[in-house]
Protein backbone atom coordinates (compact mmCIF):
# COMPACT_ATOMS: atom_id res chain seq x y z
CA UNK A 1 0.00 0.00 0.00
CA UNK A 2 1.35 3.42 -0.96
CA UNK A 3 1.01 5.98 1.82
CA UNK A 4 0.31 9.61 0.84
CA UNK A 5 0.75 12.48 3.29
CA UNK A 6 -1.61 15.48 3.42
CA UNK A 7 1.20 17.74 2.19
CA UNK A 8 1.19 15.86 -1.14
CA UNK A 9 -2.46 16.75 -1.78
CA UNK A 10 -3.83 19.94 -3.30
CA UNK A 11 -5.80 22.35 -1.12
CA UNK A 12 -9.07 21.11 -2.61
CA UNK A 13 -8.15 17.47 -1.98
CA UNK A 14 -7.08 18.28 1.58
CA UNK A 15 -10.42 19.98 2.23
CA UNK A 16 -12.29 16.98 0.82
CA UNK A 17 -10.32 14.56 3.02
CA UNK A 18 -10.97 16.68 6.10
CA UNK A 19 -14.67 16.81 5.31
CA UNK A 20 -14.87 13.03 4.85
CA UNK A 21 -12.95 12.50 8.12
CA UNK A 22 -15.33 14.85 9.93
CA UNK A 23 -18.32 12.94 8.58
CA UNK A 24 -16.76 9.68 9.75
CA UNK A 25 -16.16 11.10 13.24
CA UNK A 26 -19.77 12.29 13.37
CA UNK A 27 -20.96 8.85 12.32
CA UNK A 28 -18.70 7.12 14.85
CA UNK A 29 -19.80 9.41 17.65
CA UNK A 30 -23.41 8.76 16.74
CA UNK A 31 -22.81 5.01 16.89
CA UNK A 32 -21.19 5.28 20.34
CA UNK A 33 -24.05 7.43 21.57
CA UNK A 34 -26.62 4.92 20.36
CA UNK A 35 -24.71 2.13 22.10
CA UNK A 36 -24.60 4.09 25.36
CA UNK A 37 -28.31 4.79 25.08
CA UNK A 38 -29.05 1.10 24.70
CA UNK A 39 -27.06 0.39 27.90
CA UNK A 40 -28.75 3.20 29.79
CA UNK A 41 -25.69 5.48 29.70
CA UNK A 42 -25.70 9.25 29.45
CA UNK A 43 -26.07 10.82 26.00
CA UNK A 44 -23.80 13.63 24.83
CA UNK A 45 -25.18 16.71 23.16
CA UNK A 46 -23.96 16.88 19.56
CA UNK A 47 -24.82 18.71 16.38
CA UNK A 48 -26.38 16.85 13.45
CA UNK A 49 -23.84 15.16 11.20
CA UNK A 50 -24.73 17.42 8.25
CA UNK A 51 -24.08 20.68 10.09
CA UNK A 52 -20.58 21.06 8.68
CA UNK A 53 -21.72 20.38 5.12
CA UNK A 54 -24.62 22.82 5.48
CA UNK A 55 -22.26 25.53 6.72
CA UNK A 56 -19.90 24.88 3.80
CA UNK A 57 -22.76 25.13 1.31
CA UNK A 58 -23.95 28.38 2.91
CA UNK A 59 -20.43 29.83 2.71
CA UNK A 60 -20.16 28.72 -0.93
CA UNK A 61 -23.44 30.48 -1.75
CA UNK A 62 -22.28 33.64 0.05
CA UNK A 63 -19.02 33.75 -1.86
CA UNK A 64 -20.87 33.16 -5.13
CA UNK A 65 -23.24 36.02 -4.39
CA UNK A 66 -20.35 38.34 -3.58
CA UNK A 67 -18.57 37.41 -6.81
CA UNK A 68 -21.71 38.03 -8.90
CA UNK A 69 -22.30 41.36 -7.14
CA UNK A 70 -18.73 42.47 -7.82
CA UNK A 71 -18.96 41.48 -11.50
CA UNK A 72 -22.28 43.34 -11.84
CA UNK A 73 -20.75 46.47 -10.31
CA UNK A 74 -17.87 46.37 -12.78
CA UNK A 75 -20.27 46.10 -15.72
CA UNK A 76 -22.35 49.01 -14.37
CA UNK A 77 -19.26 51.19 -14.12
CA UNK A 78 -18.30 50.29 -17.70
CA UNK A 79 -21.63 51.72 -18.89
CA UNK A 80 -20.29 55.19 -18.05
CA UNK A 81 -18.12 55.05 -21.18
CA UNK A 82 -21.27 56.09 -23.08
CA UNK A 83 -21.86 59.14 -20.87
CA UNK A 84 -20.90 62.69 -21.90
CA UNK A 85 -17.30 63.28 -20.85
CA UNK A 86 -17.49 66.80 -19.42
CA UNK A 87 -19.48 68.74 -16.83
CA UNK A 88 -22.04 70.28 -16.68
CA UNK A 89 -23.45 68.19 -19.53
CA UNK A 90 -22.38 65.00 -17.76
CA UNK A 91 -24.11 66.05 -14.53
CA UNK A 92 -27.37 66.81 -16.36
CA UNK A 93 -27.16 63.47 -18.12
CA UNK A 94 -26.63 61.58 -14.86
CA UNK A 95 -29.63 63.36 -13.30
CA UNK A 96 -31.82 62.11 -16.14
CA UNK A 97 -30.25 58.64 -15.92
CA UNK A 98 -31.04 58.41 -12.18
CA UNK A 99 -34.69 59.40 -12.78
CA UNK A 100 -35.08 56.79 -15.53
CA UNK A 101 -33.29 54.08 -13.55
CA UNK A 102 -35.42 54.50 -10.43
CA UNK A 103 -38.64 54.45 -12.45
CA UNK A 104 -37.68 51.23 -14.22
CA UNK A 105 -36.24 49.36 -11.23
CA UNK A 106 -39.31 49.87 -9.03
CA UNK A 107 -41.63 48.71 -11.81
CA UNK A 108 -43.08 45.22 -11.46
CA UNK A 109 -43.45 44.84 -15.24
CA UNK A 110 -40.79 43.24 -17.47
CA UNK A 111 -38.70 45.86 -19.24
CA UNK A 112 -39.61 46.82 -22.79
CA UNK A 113 -37.89 49.46 -24.88
CA UNK A 114 -39.80 52.75 -24.87
CA UNK A 115 -39.93 54.04 -28.47
CA UNK A 116 -39.89 57.64 -27.24
CA UNK A 117 -36.46 57.01 -25.67
CA UNK A 118 -34.90 55.71 -28.90
CA UNK A 119 -33.00 57.88 -31.38
CA UNK A 120 -32.55 56.39 -34.86
CA UNK A 121 -29.81 57.47 -37.24
CA UNK A 122 -29.65 56.29 -40.83
CA UNK A 123 -26.36 56.27 -42.70
CA UNK A 124 -24.43 54.60 -45.44
CA UNK A 125 -22.90 51.24 -44.66
CA UNK A 126 -19.18 51.04 -44.15
CA UNK A 127 -16.87 49.72 -46.83
CA UNK A 128 -15.64 46.17 -47.00
CA UNK A 129 -11.97 45.33 -47.06
CA UNK A 130 -10.47 46.58 -50.32
CA UNK A 131 -12.79 49.58 -50.52
CA UNK A 132 -15.87 47.75 -51.83
CA UNK A 133 -19.16 49.20 -50.55
CA UNK A 134 -21.53 46.84 -48.78
CA UNK A 135 -24.38 48.52 -50.67
CA UNK A 136 -25.08 51.82 -52.39
CA UNK A 137 -28.03 52.91 -50.24
CA UNK A 138 -28.20 54.35 -46.72
CA UNK A 139 -29.18 51.03 -45.14
CA UNK A 140 -26.99 51.20 -42.02
CA UNK A 141 -28.88 51.90 -38.81
CA UNK A 142 -27.70 53.23 -35.45
CA UNK A 143 -30.25 53.13 -32.62
CA UNK A 144 -29.43 54.84 -29.31
CA UNK A 145 -31.18 54.72 -25.94
CA UNK A 146 -31.33 58.33 -24.74
CA UNK A 147 -31.33 57.76 -20.93
CA UNK A 148 -28.18 55.57 -21.05
CA UNK A 149 -26.53 56.50 -24.36
CA UNK A 150 -26.15 52.78 -25.05
CA UNK A 151 -26.42 52.17 -28.79
CA UNK A 152 -26.41 49.45 -31.45
CA UNK A 153 -25.35 49.80 -35.07
CA UNK A 154 -26.51 47.32 -37.69
CA UNK A 155 -25.77 47.10 -41.41
CA UNK A 156 -26.10 43.38 -42.00
CA UNK A 157 -28.53 43.56 -44.91
CA UNK A 158 -29.51 46.04 -47.68
CA UNK A 159 -32.97 46.18 -46.07
CA UNK A 160 -33.03 49.25 -43.83
CA UNK A 161 -36.27 48.29 -42.05
CA UNK A 162 -34.92 44.83 -41.24
CA UNK A 163 -31.66 46.28 -39.96
CA UNK A 164 -33.57 48.66 -37.71
CA UNK A 165 -35.78 45.91 -36.29
CA UNK A 166 -32.75 43.77 -35.44
CA UNK A 167 -30.92 46.76 -33.92
CA UNK A 168 -33.91 47.62 -31.72
CA UNK A 169 -34.09 44.05 -30.47
CA UNK A 170 -30.38 44.02 -29.62
CA UNK A 171 -30.68 47.40 -27.90
CA UNK A 172 -33.56 46.20 -25.74
CA UNK A 173 -31.48 43.16 -24.77
CA UNK A 174 -28.52 45.34 -23.77
CA UNK A 175 -30.68 47.65 -21.67
CA UNK A 176 -32.28 44.63 -19.97
CA UNK A 177 -28.83 43.25 -19.16
CA UNK A 178 -27.85 46.63 -17.72
CA UNK A 179 -30.91 46.63 -15.48
CA UNK A 180 -30.22 43.04 -14.42
CA UNK A 181 -26.76 44.15 -13.31
CA UNK A 182 -28.31 46.82 -11.10
CA UNK A 183 -30.71 44.26 -9.61
CA UNK A 184 -27.82 41.88 -8.95
CA UNK A 185 -25.85 44.68 -7.29
CA UNK A 186 -28.68 46.16 -5.19
CA UNK A 187 -31.18 43.33 -4.86
CA UNK A 188 -34.49 43.01 -6.70
CA UNK A 189 -37.09 45.71 -6.06
CA UNK A 190 -34.50 48.22 -4.82
CA UNK A 191 -33.41 51.47 -6.44
CA UNK A 192 -30.07 53.22 -5.88
CA UNK A 193 -29.50 56.46 -4.03
CA UNK A 194 -28.39 59.32 -6.26
CA UNK A 195 -25.08 59.62 -4.38
CA UNK A 196 -24.30 55.95 -5.06
CA UNK A 197 -24.87 56.41 -8.80
CA UNK A 198 -22.66 59.50 -8.88
CA UNK A 199 -19.94 57.67 -6.98
CA UNK A 200 -19.99 54.72 -9.38
CA UNK A 201 -19.90 56.99 -12.43
CA UNK A 202 -17.33 59.41 -11.07
CA UNK A 203 -14.73 60.08 -13.79
CA UNK A 204 -11.61 58.06 -13.17
CA UNK A 205 -8.43 60.05 -12.81
CA UNK A 206 -5.70 58.90 -15.20
CA UNK A 207 -3.11 56.73 -13.56
CA UNK A 208 0.49 58.03 -13.72
CA UNK A 209 2.61 56.09 -16.18
CA UNK A 210 5.63 54.37 -14.67
CA UNK A 211 8.94 55.89 -15.63
CA UNK A 212 11.18 53.73 -17.74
Amino acid sequence: MVKISMSQLSEGEQAEVKELWKQYEDWEEGSVRLGSSARGGKQKQRQPGGATSAAARAEHRRLGQEARKKAARERIVLAAKHFPPDNPERERFIEGYITWLNQVLISTQPYTLNPSEVVVERMRAKQKAGGQNVNKTSSAIRVKHSPTNIFVRNEETPDQARNEAVARGLLEERISNHLNDWQEYLGKGKSPEADLVRELFKPQEPQPQPKI
